[in-house]
Parts: structure tokens; sequence; C-alpha cells
């Protein structure tokens, strides 16, 4: 069956203006499309299947000699995982129950069975392993599933751990698991008893899911490959021999943790290379691999991420990331061929985007801080990174703010970087002190410092901007989400030379009161942040809060929040508003009754948009689209005039 894929690989030439005249791309190309997801290719290489954001119930696929036709296949409910094998289908959906898929239904599970999921991607003799969970005795466990006889037979009980490795034979090899500090134990199999290989207690990276876990186990079962940062500043790739019970370093890297997610692997389970992420993607190859990662840099521009390889890894899968939709390739080894597939967001597959490169900023006290830039299409004839006049420019403060490098290539930021960009600003996502993915000791360095030092990191990379000959000195703006809320209304409290406006969502006003909100009264918030039931630290935090000195501020201010949100209150916002307008400082400020914490709903990234669009170019003289968007989504508080004259004239 044919499918169009709705607003995406065939889009209407009216929408598709913009590339030769620099038009302003409206907001809904940023948000309305659909994203293509979990692509693998078939035996063979000769069909790309994947998912769809707007059709989670099926599963696409197209030739990879014809990308243009894509078809579908139906399930009666969300698939929840899927492969390609032995040119079939394997796949797990859920109905009111779960089952499998091969071509045909291949099992139907009883209706006590509850979970499911595939233990390898790899199978052995036309086996393949999969787990079950049980509400009925007896029944749970690891079972394999012969593709050819369609034989399901119980082969291992249910372990203890989150995830179990198993070698070509199916054998239980190794294990992750989380243990009650929040941290991550890693196991092997010894007899048939577990024994721990390493434990490690929460740390900030336990927020990423650990950057100490097992990834792979050797087909033969002798080698468990594993990251660790056990007893080093930044974690790294080791191996485990099973036979000989010794543990050997394989790969490290002076500036990043190499991480457990990112690895590429071969059909043996080997591990070929692993990443970590300074502004850029840093890959460290082992073996054979390190020769096609070379050739691939020097053919892609963007970062490289290995997707998946055939059995016989002559011929791999892999993504592009630019800071826009990431591009998807066949890249055959032998023949050294790379074939440009699709993009994963289709609907700019026809709009010029920005370009991006990644930079490094001396912070004040010698930190090294990576940070990206993007420069609008058309800006950078040489395509150094550096504008050929100066831009006005906008610098994105992440959250966490101990989140870290996830948000370097995820479309839920890149899409706001790429907007703000086309409208005619440089965008500086940055990278500061308290990031993961950077070692421990550079989180340790953020301890009690949101006042101080954090601010200051910003305000290095500010004056990097103007120093660099990317930004109008006198037309910075800061914007960030929940702490990267905060340091915006930090920034212009405690640096208000500094920045030109700023743009506040969900951000924290008052450090003493916020720290006795349910979700970060604990431990960890009292040590990273500072203890509002201790004397000597209530103050600190109330000398960190931005509300305790608005006065300082002088900069347009725009705030907006959900009221929805369980992390940061309502409240937090409501008192900076009240504050500004009491101070009469300008700031316009508006909620979304039906939103929490991190926006969602497209109809909110819109309407936003087209309020902080009109905002920014007031302040810092972009381009913006006029508000024409129904704004039935939010309440405004504070500035509705303004927001009304944002409005296209009327005759």
């Amino acid at each position: 069956m044919r499918l169009i894929i709705l607003g995406s690989l065939f889009l209407s030439l009216a929408l598709l203006s913009c590339q030769e005249t620099n038009e302003l791309i409206p907001r809904e190309i940023f948000f309305e499309g659909e994203t293509l997801t979990s692509f693998a290719m078939d035996d063979d290489a000769s069909r790309l299947y994947f998912k769809s954001t707007e059709h989670p119930n099926d599963i696409l696929y197209s030739s990879i000699g014809n990308l243009e036709k894509v078809d579908t296949i139906k399930f009666e409910g969300s698939v929840k995982d899927f492969l390609p094998v032995n040119n079939q289908l394997l796949t797990i959906w859920k109905d009111s129950i779960y089952r499998l898929s091969f071509g045909e239904e291949l099992l139907q599970t009883p209706p006590s069975l509850f979970y499911i999921k595939l233990l390898s991607r790899i199978t052995s003799n036309n086996k393949f392993p999969l787990q079950l969970h049980s509400k009925v005795a007896g029944q749970s466990g690891i079972y394999s599933l012969d593709l050819g006889t369609k034989e399901f037979s119980k082969i291992h009980e249910l372990q203890p751990m989150s995830a179990v490795f198993l070698d070509e034979d199916f054998n239980l090899i190794a294990g992750n698991d989380k243990n009650q500090s929040g941290g991550n134990n890693m196991y092997f199999r010894k007899g048939n008893e577990w024994v721990l290989l390493e434990s490690h207690d929460w740390e900030v990276d336990a927020m990423l899911g650990g950057f100490s876990k097992i990834i792979s186990v050797s087909s033969d079962g002798k080698e468990i490959y594993f990251t660790s940062n056990k007893n080093t500043d930044k974690s790294r790739l080791y191996s485990y021999h099973t036979k000989t019970e010794t543990v050997t370093e394989l790969a490290s890297h002076p500036k990043v943790d190499l991480v457990p997610f990112g690895a590429s692997f071969d059909q043996q389970g080997k591990v070929t290379s692993v990443v970590g992420l300074f502004g850029e993607t840093i890959r460290v190859s082992l073996g054979e691999s390190k020769s096609d990662f070379e050739y691939l840099s020097k053919k892609i521009e963007g970062d490289i991420s290995f997707i998946s390889a055939l059995a016989d890894d002559t011929k791999w899968l892999i993504r592009e990331f630019t800071g826009g939709p990431s591009k998807i390739y066949l890249f055959d080894r032998e023949a050294k061929k790379l074939t440009y597939l699709l993009s994963d967001y289709p609907l700019m597959d026809n709009h010029t985007l920005a370009t991006r490169k990644s930079f490094s900023v001396i912070s004040h006290d010698g930190l090294e801080l990576p940070i990206h830039v993007y420069l609008p299409p058309g800006t950078d004839k040489n395509n150094d990174g550096i504008p050929d006049k100066l831009l006005p420019t906008i610098m994105y403060v992440h959250g966490g703010p101990w989140v870290g490098v996830v948000h370097w290539n995820q479309n839920y930021h890149t899409r706001n970087f790429q907007l703000l960009a086309n409208r005619g600003y440089a965008v500086i996502n940055c990278e500061f002190r308290g990031g993961t993915g950077l070692g421990k000791e550079f989180v340790g360095k953020s301890v009690k410092t949101w006042g101080t030092d954090m601010v200051k990191d910003k305000v290095e990379i500010a004056k990097w901007a103007v120093n660099f000959k990317i930004a109008q000195e006198d037309k910075i703006g800061l914007w960030g989400w929940s702490y990267g809320g905060y340091a915006t209304l930090a920034g212009l409290t405690f640096s208000p030379e500094t920045y030109a406006c700023g743009i506040s969502m969900y951000g924290i006003s008052d450090l003493a009161s916020f720290g006795k909100t349910p979700y970060v009264n604990n431990d960890f918030w009292k040590g990273m942040v500072g203890d509002p039931d201790d004397s000597a630290e209530v103050q600190m935090l109330r000398d960190y809060s931005p509300i305790n000195f608005a006065g300082n501020i002088k900069a347009p201010m725009l705030l907006t929040t959900g009221s929805l949100d369980k992390r940061v209150p309502q409240i937090q916002v409501d008192q900076m508003a009240d504050k500004l307008e009491e101070l009469n400082k300008e700031v316009v400020y508006f909620y979304y009754p039906k939103e929490g914490h991190d926006y969602e709903k497209k109809e909110t990234w819109l309407t936003f948009w087209a309020v902080a669009e009109g905002f920014l170019k007031e302040n810092l003289g972009g381009q913006s689209i006029p508000l024409t968007e129904d704004l039935e989504p939010l309440i405004i508080k504070k500035g509705e005039a303004f927001i009304n004259g944002l409005r296209p004239k009327t005759e």
C-alpha cells in the first residue's frame, strides 16, 4: 500500500519557496512536521524501515533504490519494537495484549502477559531471544523464538536486573541493574551465580542513565565491554575477560566522558568505536573501523552517528548531525560509497538552514567551555563559523543544569536555533560548568556557584562572541528554560551591562524558597546548590536569587511558564513578573494553563515564538513574522498592549 507521509516527503510548492529568496520560514515548518525514527535496514540493504511520530501504529518502509515510494504496515496498537530479519519483519506491538508478528501472526501471548522485549538484535541459528514478564507464576522468563519452526521455548528464568546480555548460544554472560543509591551495578555470570563486576553510587550522570554501564558482550561470551568512571575523572571504555577475569582499558579521551550510548559494534558484539561530545562529536575508533570513520569524516561535514550494520559488516547505516534535521546514509565499506537516503524531518528538506560550527571558550578561571554557533544562511561566505558582518546574537542556556551532552543534537532544541537563525540572529548554544559529559571535575566546579561562576561562564561566552567578531556588543540576548530560565534572570540581574534582553521560560527566581519545594528538597540539591535550612547557606541562596536584586535589571524581559509545572512552581515566575512591574521594568509575561515543565504541544511553541519573535525584533533588531496565531492556549499577565501590537496592521 502506498503511504503519503502527512506533511513530509511531498510538500506543496507553496511552502517550499524559501531556498533562494531568504524568505522567512513559517513557524509551522519548525513545529508541525513529523519526525522519522527507528531506522533499520534489511539483511541485504535493499529496504529501509522506519517509524513516524505522526503514525505510531505503523511501520513505514521504502526500497533504498526508490525512497520516494513509501509503503506502510499497519498494526492494531503502537509498535514497541521491530527488527528486519531474514527479509521479513519481527515486530512487537501492543493492543490489549502483546503479540509478535513475523509476516503473519507468529505468536499470540496470553492476556496475563504484560511486558515483552527483544534482548538482542542478532539472531543465532535462526533463533531470537525475548524476555517476557507475566502475572502468572512461572511464566516469566527469557525465551528462544525459532524463526523457522516458530517454536517458542523458555531457556532461562527471569533475571533480577534491568538488562541482561547473552552470547550467541544464549548463555547468560552479563547484566546491568540499578542499586539502592540510584547508581548502576554491573555483573558477570560465573557458573550459576551473578558476580559483581563494579558498583557505582549515584552521581550526576545518573540523570542520563549513568556513564558506567555494560554496553556489549562478544558473541563468544569471552569479553564484556563497559564504560566506567569508577576511578577516573572521565568515563573510559574497558573490556572484562571472562576466562582470565582481568580488565583491560581500551579507550579514553582527555576532554570528554566516553558515554555508553552512540557506540558502534561489529556482528560479533565487539565495540568498534565509542563517542563523547565536546560541542562536536568526538569518536574514538578501535581496530578496522578507524579508517572508515576517517573516510566518513572527510565526506560528511557534520557529526557522524552509527545506527547499524549488516551481518557481514560490509554496509553501515549512519546518521549525520548538522544542527538541523539529521540525514540518514548508507555506507558501503568495501566500495567506499556513501549514499544519501533521507532526513528525519522531511518538512525542512527544501529550506536553506543555518550552518553550525563548534568552538570553545576559556572562562575566567581557565575552564574550557564547548559551544555551538549557528549562523543565518548566506552570512558566512568562507564557512569558518564567523559571519561576514556582526550580527545580533542570542545565547541559549540549557536546563538541568546537569543534563549536559544530550541536548546538542536533539530536534527539540535545534529546531528553535534554526528558527532564530532564519530570523537573522547568530545563535550560541552554550555549555557551562555543571554540564555532564565533560568529567566529574567539570560538574564539581558548579557546586554552590549558581550566582557567581556559573553566571560568569555565560558572560565570558558573550565577551568571546564580541571579540571573535560574531556578536554586536549591544545586541546580545540571553534565553533558556528551567535552569536556563534562572540563568537568564541571573544574567540580566548580576551582569546587566552584558545583555540587551532576556527570555526566561519557567525560570527559578527565588532559590531560597524553591529549595523547599518537593522536587528539590533532597540531599543532592542541598549539596550542589545550597541548603535552605542552613542559616549560612540560606543567605547565599538569597544572594543568588534574582528576585532580591531585580532593581539591577536594565533590559526588557519576557517570562513564560506552564501552570502544570511540577518542578518549578508557577509562583516563581508570577512573583518575578510582579516585582519587575513594581519596579517599572519592561516585562512581558504569559503562561499556559495546560502545559507543564518543558513545553510539549505544537500550539504552545507556535504561540510562544509568535510573541517571542516580536519581542526579540523589538530589542535586538532581527526579523519576525507577524503574530497571526490564535492565542487561546495562553493567558497574558503582563505586556498585553505590546503583544497585541505584534499583529498585522489593518487598513
